[in-house]
């Protein structure tokens, strides 16, 4: 059994066949992504550590592709902070950086587009070109958790907002 004790999970996302579950584990400053076989009993379990980068950077899965060949992952600064966002392929075993900022990536049904949020905006990217295009940025408040619907064609967000009001409790009043 892969021991997780002092980990915690970070993130977690289903195969698109249901029959396998990707998880991140959180040891300080070390992130840890592997996957589980659903097809096995618990007491058979053996989770399949995803092999290290060559730079031992650090990474966390984010989503499965369509066809189950390829996860989405984001790189992290030792410091936890998010550090663009890259590709790893099942069929080649490697990785491949995309981009240099960004998080939160979704896939496209297509296996080849994503989209994620950098700098307040909603990006589409092709990852056979490595274009990025601007699909939308608001005027205001920022972008949080933008996801794609399952039939690609709307995407989903939650906007910031911080109010300028302030509130004073006068608790002179108080016995």
């Amino acid at each position: 059994n892969h021991n997780t004790e002092n980990s915690v999970k970070n993130e977690d996302d289903f195969a698109p066949d249901g029959l396998s579950l990707s998880f991140t584990e959180i040891a300080g400053n070390k992130q840890t992504s592997l996957i589980l076989d659903l097809t096995k009993k618990w007491s058979q379990q053996t989770p399949q550590i995803l092999p290290p980068m060559l730079d031992n950077e650090s990474f966390s899965v984010r989503d499965w592709s369509n066809d189950g060949k390829k996860l989405l992952f984001v790189y992290f600064e030792d410091d936890g902070d998010e550090n663009g966002i890259g590709i790893f392929n099942f069929d080649t075993n490697n990785f491949e950086r995309i981009t240099e900022t960004g998080t939160s990536p979704f896939w496209l049904n297509d296996n080849r587009h994503f989209i994620f949020t950098d700098r307040n905006t909603i990006w589409l990217c092709d990852t056979q070109t490595k274009q990025i295009s601007e699909l939308y940025k608001p005027f205001a408040y920022e972008i949080q958790h933008a996801n794609i619907a399952s039939d690609n064609k709307s995407i989903f967000f939650r906007y910031l907002q911080i109010d300028a009001d302030v509130w004073l409790l006068d608790a002179s009043q108080q016995n």
